[in-house]
């Protein structure tokens, strides 16, 4: 599978890509995740690292599909925050695109250049929950 996860401290997961990733890996990925009320309360963050990924496979509609997945999961837990990062243009202009899909969302979500950028976010965010 191209996307590999990982439980990480604090009760956060990251999510990270390799090689192709389509957006339909994504979605079965957070359909797992997200799979039960209790499992998706539990989870303090996502990191979702698409620093080694060649190639994404998605449109407009896929996008909006994984958005509104993680809009579900928001509203079972409104203090997740989501992190993205992505280095390619194509891969950062659809990381914003679900972004601002998820500007009414109950959750945060931030999209990033680089990994130590997206951490520092992460711990500032968990610093102003007391998480």
């Amino acid at each position: 599978m191209a996307i590999e996860v990982q439980k990480l401290d604090g009760g956060g997961i990251l999510l990270r890509g390799r090689g192709t990733v389509s957006a339909r890996q994504l979605l079965d990925v957070k359909e797992v995740l997200f799979g039960s009320d209790e499992v998706t309360r539990a989870i303090t963050y996502l990191l979702v690292d698409f620093e080694d990924v060649a190639e994404v496979e998605a449109g407009e509609d896929e996008v909006r599909a994984i958005a509104e997945r993680d809009r579900r999961a928001g509203v079972v837990n409104p203090g997740m925050i989501i992190a993205v990062v992505a280095l390619k243009d194509l891969h950062y202009g659809l990381s914003r695109m679900w972004e601002i899909m998820l500007e009414s969302a109950p959750m945060e979500t931030q999209v990033f250049r680089s990994r130590p950028e997206a951490e520092a976010w992460i711990v500032s965010k968990l610093g102003a929950t007391g998480a």
